[in-house]
């Protein structure tokens, strides 16, 4: 076959492959998770990069049967080989998870291998073997990060393999024409499946094959003689875009390879331009750099001079985009968003004159967690003629977050990690807008925003500085980060002239560490933004005392304690089985599981507790209880749970529907709900599952028992014991008569203690005193006020403390 047949059939089998591939990985637990820092915010399957590596398998391999020169048959092989054994690693990673350590030395062992099979038969240089090893796997990593927006890998699929196929014909070697034009061609297959809104992604299977491919191919081109500015140059934007922010993220002090939304792409999507173009502007600047890199193949000095100029200079101008959309927008960094329209600020007073209402500045890390805190208190404090001006990370939530409550916001670069000079560089940026816009007061929650908004009030003499305790991340910390952490805690304690803590074991726990809160209050009884009973209760499960039930009586709560498990103990009405029918195909399960159901919902992390949970779910099983495991939440670091909960993440009796927004949907799908949390502040999703009738079981960790009356509303089990984890919640799904008391008492005991209105209402009337108290007049309440609630489809509460 020529090339171009063979790049036919290429295409044909990766067109065919996924939709065979598909039902295997879904049964082998391949699921992308989106967390706060995706791209995406839906679980889609990953892996498919599978078929794209089945595919250029066979069409090298037909390449391969029509090379005659033993030379470059071998060059061909080792190009196939080496694209195929990385593409195999990226697979293992998508299915069971591999660590950062061992995906890396594979990299390494893939570049010295194809290094040396390629050069040194050729009579080069021993020491270009190291030069190739980590030039391979620096560009197969590169390829990784980049692929984080729909059709990115597949488009540069397109034009690497392009590229490459250009090289072949230039110098006469047809081996190296077909490999570009069947690289092509397989990732062009893709596309319709990517791109389908089907939510199916390549994975680390599909971007290592398409780094380790186009490596190697470029390794072979300069092999044989073709020009390096040629054969890089299309790689250009790519080495930038990765290079820079590898080294930003380096100087900041984060860890380079954690998931973050820093790469050029990643701002580009979230300006406004989405996936599609975002990956065709990053494409674009590719194909631009490699078509004027070409001019060195004219051979001189001055071509390769100007090759490597036009290519540098399209990777610069790529690199500036988004600040050359964001300035002819007119939507620089601290733009203001009202009602998500940017610019309002510059049209408004930049500070409060004389009879202006006094202002609020709320600072938070990210407006998720304004959502989470202040919903509901910011409308609140309008009526009571207050002015709230949030402060936080957009990401992509604000402006939705500002219309709920109707306040004006502000775009922060802060990152929830040590940063030294990114957080200086915060800091100046708060102490700016202070300037601007003169607060009367300040009010401050995750522990980043907390310490530089205390530093920034306390430099700029704020009268009114209100740090909110949310948690205690030093807890579950050592070492110097231990110290650190306290320290910065400490001085959040002191240059605030208040502190509020979410419960009253947050409270004690922090006096035990050291933290001067012997003046600190809890508002009530504690929760930083309480919980729409009414809305978790007509989402859950219907009880036996609720308004108009028709749930069957019995003993105890009105239930039939002999009424088999799980949720047949809590659900007796039509309605009720629909919820929990609706709520179950939410999270993916079957209308009628295999067994009881055992839900989580929160961060996928260590310090939730995730391995006790799984390794008690495991026991329950094996000891003949047949559980389900439903985990509800964002990836925010499953690659350091243990290896045995990692493995077990893949098994068929776990089901991990990723972040689910809404999260009043799902509860009615849990028989019982666990929160074996290592630390926490005061657990609003304890608080929901109990407003939607789910019997809790918790961990004895600080904050949790603030939630549970132990024994009447919930059970509370040791941290990380896992005998006694699975005894209790096997225990409760036995006990479906006890199940059912606790579960009405829970509801109740909600209602009472932490309602939204009730929470909301205490917190607004702590801050207009302390307003007050500064010498703030407060105009009369409004006539029309802001809406008083979140909407009843809103964000999870996230745990970023």
């Amino acid at each position: 076959m020529s090339p171009a047949q063979t790049a036919l059939l290429t295409g044909l089998v990766a067109l065919a492959l996924p939709s065979v591939l598909l039902p295997v990985l879904r049964r082998a637990g391949a699921v992308d998770v989106p967390s706060h820092r995706s791209s995406h915010t839906a679980t889609a399957v990953r892996g498919l990069g599978a078929a794209t590596t089945l595919a250029v398998a066979v069409g090298l391999g037909g390449a391969l049967a029509h090379v005659a020169d033993p030379a470059h048959r071998w060059m061909l092989a080792v190009v196939g080989v080496g694209s195929v054994v990385a593409a195999l690693v990226g697979l293992a990673e998508d299915v069971r998870g591999v660590s950062v350590s061992t995906r890396l030395l594979s990299h390494l062992a893939v570049g010295a291998a194809a290094t040396a099979a390629l050069v040194l038969p050729a009579g080069g240089s021993p020491l270009l073997v190291p030069l190739g090893a980590v030039a391979v796997a620096g560009f197969v990593n590169a390829a990784n990060f980049m692929d984080g927006v729909d059709g990115i890998t597949g488009l540069h699929g397109i034009v690497f393999g392009a590229s490459t196929a250009v090289l072949g014909a230039w110098s006469g070697h047809e081996w190296l024409t077909g490999t570009g034009l069947v690289t092509a061609a397989a990732f062009a297959a893709f596309l319709p499946w990517n791109l389908s809104g089907r939510r199916l992604f390549l994975g680390d299977s599909g971007s290592y094959l398409l780094g380790a491919v186009t490596a190697l191919s470029v390794v072979a081109a300069l092999a044989v003689g073709v020009p390096a500015v040629a054969a890089v140059g299309v790689l250009a934007p790519y080495l930038a875009d990765t290079g820079v922010t590898f080294l930003r993220r380096v100087a900041s002090g984060a860890r380079w390879s954690e998931p973050h939304r820093d790469h050029v792409f990643q701002r580009l999507t979230h300006s406004g331009l989405g996936h599609l173009r975002a990956a065709a502007v990053t494409t674009v600047a590719s194909a631009l750099s490699g078509g004027l890199s070409m001019i060195a193949l004219q051979g001189s000095l001055a071509a390769s001079v100007a090759g490597a100029g036009g290519a540098l200079v399209v990777a610069a101008g790529y690199l500036a985009t988004p600040r050359v959309l964001a300035w002819g927008r007119g939507a620089e960094a601290g733009a203001a968003v009202a009602g998500g329209s940017a610019g309002a600020a510059a049209a408004g007073p930049t500070g409060a004159g004389p009879g202006a209402a006094p202002r609020l500045l709320v600072l938070e890390s990210i407006d998720l967690c304004v959502h989470s805190h202040f919903a509901g208190q910011l409308a609140e404090l309008r009526r009571r003629g207050v002015d709230p001006v949030v402060l936080t990370r957009d990401t992509g939530l604000l402006a939705d977050v500002l219309a709920t409550d109707g306040v004006r916001g502000l775009d922060l670069d802060i990152a929830r990690d040590p940063s030294v000079l990114g957080d200086l560089r915060t800091l100046v940026a708060i102490v700016r807008v202070i300037r601007r816009e003169r607060p009367v007061g300040i009010v401050s929650g995750t522990p980043k925003a907390a310490l530089l908004g205390a530093v920034a009030g306390w430099l700029t003499r704020v009268p009114v500085r209100v740090h909110l305790l949310l948690g205690l991340r030093v807890e579950t910390m050592t070492g110097l980060g231990r110290v650190a952490q306290l320290a910065a805690e400490r001085l959040t304690v002191r240059l605030s002239t208040e502190t509020v803590a979410v419960g009253e074991g947050m409270r004690r726990r922090a006096v035990e560490l050291g933290l001067d809160l012997r003046e600190a209050q809890v508002v009530g009884r504690g929760s930083a933004n309480g919980v729409d009973v009414a809305r978790f209760a007509a989402a859950g499960h219907e009880l036996a005392s609720d308004p108009g039930s028709d749930v069957g009586s019995g003993t105890g709560s009105g239930l039939d304690p002999d009424v088999g498990s799980g949720t047949d103990a809590l659900v007796r009405s039509e309605a009720g089985l629909g919820r929990t029918q609706a709520a179950r195909r939410v999270v993916g399960l079957a209308p009628e599981p295999e067994g009881p159901v055992v839900g989580f919902v929160g961060r996928l992390a260590v310090d939730k507790g995730l391995d006790c949970l799984v390794a008690a779910v495991r026991r329950m099983r094996a000891d003949g209880v047949p559980a389900q495991l439903v985990l509800v939440g964002p990836d925010d670091g499953v690659d350091h749970l243990a290896p045995e909960t990692r493995a077990a993440l893949g098994e068929p009796w776990v089901v991990r529907p990723g972040l689910v927004t809404d999260t009043a949907s799902v509860y009615a799908a849990f028989d019982v709900f666990c929160l074996p949390s290592r630390r926490e502040g005061l657990p609003t999703v304890v608080l929901e599952a109990a407003a939607a009738g789910v019997p809790v079981v918790v961990s004895d960790a600080t904050g949790t028992a603030d939630t549970v009356d132990d024994g009447r509303t919930g059970l509370i089990v040791p941290v990380d014991d896992v005998e006694a984890w699975a005894a209790a919640v096997a225990g409760v799904l036995g006990d479906p008569g006890g199940a059912s008391r606790r579960a009405v008492l829970g509801r109740e005991f909600v209602r009472e203690h932490f309602a939204a209105e009730v929470v909301r209402q205490r917190y607004c009337d702590l801050y207009e005193r302390r307003l007050r108290a500064a010498g703030a007049v407060l105009r009369a309440p409004s006539a029309d006020p802001a809406p008083a609630h979140a909407p009843a489809s809103g964000p999870a509460q996230p745990d970023l403390t």
